[in-house]
């Protein structure tokens, strides 16, 4: 039995994780990627390369190899492939694949940060207020309803790219740009958080949770934490994806300002961080190989030492000619 992890680029130390762990149950990893230079296809020893996510063939690609490699399920560590996987769940279904992924519904909204910013207030979880055009913003500034700093970003993204702060109407003028597909959004001013958290994919319920407080970030994440607890927040985060419903790893990230919880980007699938979760015991890749032998995870929510500092650094790899991928 084999499971497929598409998308892995640079994610080394989280596919050697995976390998050893799901070893222990005689699972193999395929993985897939557009390029013979993604470093993580490195780090298994089944990688093909495949064509880019917005190829007419992707997905009929990654089929073939599931029927040809026994594989059992699906998971991406990318946002897009997210989008184009679930659109393709029921073909994946049929050969008797289980993507671990969300519908389509699900990741457009994870996917879409106004579509989240609305689906957020709608069921009274509380949020940075968001726009999606300057007239609307500036209506409620005018009202005094938001103010100044505020953040503009794309409304579509990856970690922290393209993220501007303004802290004046000139400045926002300035980089907002009608037809970008960019947000307004509230400036939090308050401590950031990352959860990890997984949502049994047999009883859709919630029976792992991991949070980490962030302490430095960089561009794709924090590079400097210390793992937290709080079971204010851990019955946030349960709240949250049972709202939601989605099944299988979840990473979210999270704001306190003044005692108070505010969801911030929400990611159907492994977080960046997810192996500072693992060293702290907290493995994910028991329950996913629980659901997979149909058995239904117990619930075990906060089971692991507050205060646990956790940092990261570059690796470099070095492939001679003979061991490059399609050599």
């Amino acid at each position: 039995m084999n499971i497929l992890i598409s998308c892995p680029g640079r994610r080394v130390e989280m596919l050697e994780v995976f390998n050893h762990e799901l070893s222990k149950s005689n699972i193999g990893i395929i993985a897939t990627g557009n390029s013979n230079i993604l470093p993580a296809l490195y780090a298994v020893d089944n990688s093909y390369i495949v064509p880019s996510i917005e190829n007419d063939n992707y997905i009929e690609e990654l089929l073939e190899i599931c029927k040809k490699n026994n594989v059992k399920a699906l998971l991406t560590m990318l946002d897009k492939d997210i989008l184009v996987l679930s659109k393709n769940i029921e073909k994946f279904l049929d050969i008797g694949v289980l993507p671990i992924i969300p519908n389509f519904n699900i990741a457009d909204t994870c996917d879409n940060k106004f579509k989240m910013y609305q689906y957020l207030s709608s069921n009274d979880i509380q949020c940075a207020k968001t726009y999606d055009n300057i007239e609307s913003f500036k209506e409620d500034y005018n009202k005094g309803e938001i103010s100044f700093p505020v953040i503009v970003k794309p409304n579509s993204g990856d970690g922290s790219r393209g993220v501007i702060k303004c802290i004046g109407m000139g400045e926002l003028e300035k980089y907002i740009r009608k037809g970008n597909n960019q947000i307004i959004q509230e400036f939090l001013h308050g401590t950031e958080y990352d959860v990890d958290a997984y949502v049994d994919v047999i009883s859709e319920k919630m029976v792992s949770i991991f949070a980490k407080e962030k302490i430095s970030t960089g561009i794709g994440g924090a590079d400097k934490v210390i793992s937290y607890k709080d079971q204010k927040l851990f019955n946030l985060i349960e709240d949250l994806v049972m709202k939601l419903k989605v099944t299988g790893p979840i990473d979210v990230d999270v704001f306190k300002v003044n005692g108070e919880y505010y969801i911030g980007e929400i990611n159907p699938r492994f977080g960046a961080n997810y192996l500072c979760a693992y060293g702290c015991g907290v493995n994910f890749l028991e329950l996913i190989v629980n659901n997979l032998n149909g058995q239904v995870n117990i619930e075990n929510i906060g089971n692991y030492d507050e205060g646990t500092l956790m940092m990261k650094y570059e690796k470099i790899m070095f492939k001679t000619p003979n061991e490059i991928i399609g050599s």
